[in-house]
């Protein structure tokens, strides 16, 4: 059974809008949303498919990621700000999303930095050779002092 998002449905045009949440990824997290306008007749005024990045980028660019979109957001609102629908909210709104590039930011230099080690730590590793055995003596036993 297929999810659909209600979140969005905060005003009148957004109650006609349909999010579908398509399969989820080798991350966790959804890879697909299918959104549809309202039906005229049997389709859809308009429908958008958006696919996300499955898996890690160092094996291949496949879909949208989340600074994408926020990318997106962040313009369409700035450009709101430089015509008639110029509003504190649309302000308030542009200071979270660019709040939250800044952690997805964050994110990828953390991830780079932890992938930057881990490979250090396995060239170090490989570098390393085994400590020898210690050699044991035949026949020689430790007694215990009482």
């Amino acid at each position: 059974m297929q999810r659909k998002l209600e979140t969005h449905k905060t005003n009148p045009c957004n109650e006609k809008i349909d999010i579908v949440v398509g399969r989820v990824g080798a991350g966790g997290g959804p890879v697909r949303y299918d959104v549809f306008g309202p039906r005229l007749g049997m389709n859809p005024t308009f429908s958008l498919n958006m696919r996300f990045q499955d898996g890690p980028v160092d094996q291949g660019v496949n879909g949208l990621t989340n600074e994408a979109v926020v990318a997106i957001l962040i313009d369409r609102l700035e450009g709101f700000q430089t015509g008639e629908f110029a509003c504190t909210e649309n302000t308030t709104a542009i200071g979270h999303l660019k709040s939250a590039m800044k952690c997805f930011r964050d994110r990828s230099v953390r991830r780079e930095q932890e992938a930057k080690a881990q490979a250090e730590e396995k060239a170090t590793a490989a570098q390393v050779p085994a400590a020898p055995a210690k050699p044991t003596r035949k026949g020689s036993r430790k007694t215990k002092v009482s």
